[in-house]
């Protein structure tokens, strides 16, 4: 199937990711893989996050405006076509300081428990400004998943 515009779609969107924070960015949309009302759309996330850790670069904070444009783009440019939301409804879990997370897994279901390792590794970090920000940017993700920060 051709790309609307022959794929200078996606030019456009290297160029309106350039000024983002690449992790504020691809943790606004892994945050929304969290979300419930998001499972259908799981594929269309996950390659938002692909896009973000590959144009980010600058140091923006990402507000509704940035991901309504980046999912609106992907929606209209067929990514939609490759998501399989009868998958997505498969879920597991992951403990945070010994509280359950339930997880939507989609495509990455075997990720499961190297994320979990993760999380553990975070109880141990050394307790520095940049191992807090770390754990509460994590934490605030898993416990309001969708939200802009």
């Amino acid at each position: 199937m051709k790309q609307e515009n022959d794929g200078l779609w996606i030019k456009e969107i290297e160029l309106e990711l350039k000024d983002y924070s690449p992790i504020e960015m691809a943790s606004v949309f892994s945050g929304m893989l969290l979300d419930p009302k998001y499972q259908k759309c799981t594929y269309r996330l996950e390659y938002a996050i692909k896009l973000c850790l590959s144009h980010c670069s600058g140091i923006n904070t990402p507000n509704k405006e940035i991901i309504n444009k980046i999912n609106k783009s992907l929606e209209k440019n067929s990514i939609t076509l490759q998501e399989d939301p009868v998958e997505d409804i498969n879920t597991s879990s992951l403990l945070l300081d010994g509280k359950r997370y339930k997880f939507l897994l989609g495509l990455w279901e075997g990720c499961i428990p190297q994320t979990q390792l993760f999380l553990n590794m975070l109880n141990v970090l050394p307790k520095t400004v940049a191992c807090m920000n770390l754990y509460k940017n994590i934490k605030g993700l898993m416990e309001n998943p969708g939200t802009v920060y």
